[in-house]
């Protein structure tokens, strides 16, 4: 029997950020159309604001938001996208002393790369941001993603091919979106599995429900 309390006692360790304590260089936000961005979006205060378009939304042109710059790119994999969105930012990174990401409409992929991009491109600090929902409306029913094609490695964080899988450890992220865990874990049949609870954007009752 897992214990769910555990997990609300993490989530207590969670610190609430507070808009407009600071102005910041560069705002940086995945459009959607959720209320959660677009009302982060407005209140923090930044020199340029700038919304970062995923062409896995498929938004139509009038559907875009009309304050801040859109950032956009025709590439299909995170690494080109990130490249090309930072090129289009008025200052370049090494100019930018306060930087401000609000990854809660991103993809999943496009995070991973962002922070080995910044890394390489030496940024040494930036704030992160991520506005949770208290519920998701359809509950255990909640699809964050269809048309699934493959499973494979983030760019950037590819490991060396070994034929030996014995050894393979697999660390899934647990959630509602059952159809993605599944073709991951079916992919990695070899791999011991462990299973990690408490993240973003799944609070110890989604888990609850995802369970049930």
């Amino acid at each position: 029997m897992i214990d769910y309390n555990l997990l609300y006692r993490v989530a207590a360790g969670k610190r609430p950020f507070s808009p407009g304590d600071e102005k910041y260089d560069v705002l940086l936000s995945a459009f959607n159309l959720s209320g959660r961005v677009q009302k982060i979006f407005e209140l923090i205060p930044a020199t340029q604001k700038c919304w970062v378009i995923h062409n896995e939304y498929a938004f139509e042109d009038n559907e875009l938001p009309k304050a801040g710059r859109l950032l956009r790119s025709d590439s299909s994999h995170e690494d080109e996208f990130i490249a090309d969105i930072f090129k289009e930012i008025d200052v370049p990174l090494s100019e930018v002393s306060r930087l401000c990401i609000d990854i809660t409409g991103f993809m999943r992929a496009h995070i991973m790369f962002l922070m080995h991009y910044l890394k390489a491109m030496g940024v040494k600090s930036f704030d992160m941001l991520y506005t949770e929902p208290s519920h998701y409306a359809r509950r255990a029913d909640t699809v964050f993603s269809i048309d699934v094609t493959e499973v494979r490695q983030v760019s950037g964080f590819e490991g060396a091919h070994a034929v030996d899988v014995s050894n393979d450890l697999l660390v899934v992220g647990v959630g509602y979106d059952h159809p993605l865990i599944t073709n991951v874990i079916a992919n990695k049949s070899n791999a011991k599995l462990l299973q990690l609870l408490s993240l973003p954007s799944l609070s110890a009752d989604m888990y609850q429900e995802s369970v049930v």
